[in-house]
């Protein structure tokens, strides 16, 4: 398992920052029907999924974002002896029963799959590509539309609002804008 970058880290709810990594492994973890009854929809802490998460042995906190990103608080481990969160991915099927339940509350029990960042999609990559296509912007290039395709946004799509993304300022990955509070 690789640091993203030095110093890079993740903000938890208290303000403490724990060092952040890219996962290099798949975690599976059990969606049930149980798990319904506290979630809240558009919380990306409190989601069906996030606290699915939160029931397995040594997580401490989990965000699942509304697009492909999902960090993992962990505590102490074997080969991190101090608490650490993880960068996953969250595959079209895992998506896919997150906003079936935002829709319509319903949920069968079952097995999900959070996966490790492909290379272009680790955070690390991301940002290399981000400075270099704001690079080219400066410079005048023209600037490619990255889709053809017109995109409905979630509210219109599904009837829920978007999720609070994740800041990342100053190496530290944070989700916690105390203005913005997600409705319910």
């Amino acid at each position: 398992m690789t640091k993203i970058k030095e110093g890079m880290e993740y903000e938890l709810e208290d303000g403490t920052k724990v060092p952040l990594f890219e996962a290099d492994y798949n975690i599976a973890f059990d969606v049930r029907r149980s798990d319904a009854k506290g979630a809240i929809i558009g919380d990306p802490k409190e989601c069906i999924e996030a606290k699915a998460m939160c029931r397995m042995k040594g997580v401490v906190e989990a965000y699942i974002g509304s697009s492909k990103d999902a960090y993992v608080v962990f505590d102490a481990t074997r080969s991190r002896p101090f608490v650490h969160a993880l960068h996953f991915t969250i595959p079209a099927d895992a998506a896919k029963v997150r906003d079936a339940f935002d829709t319509n509350k319903k949920l069968k029990t079952q097995t999900l799959t959070l996966r490790a960042a492909t290379e272009g999609r680790t955070l690390e990559h991301r940002r290399k590509l981000g400075k270099k296509r704001a690079k080219e912007i400066k410079d005048g290039a023209i600037v490619k539309k990255r889709s053809n395709q017109i995109r409905e946004q979630r509210i219109t799509r599904l009837g829920v609002p978007r999720r609070p993304t994740a800041t990342i300022t100053d190496g530290v990955v944070s989700l916690y804008d105390h203005d913005e509070v997600p409705s319910s």
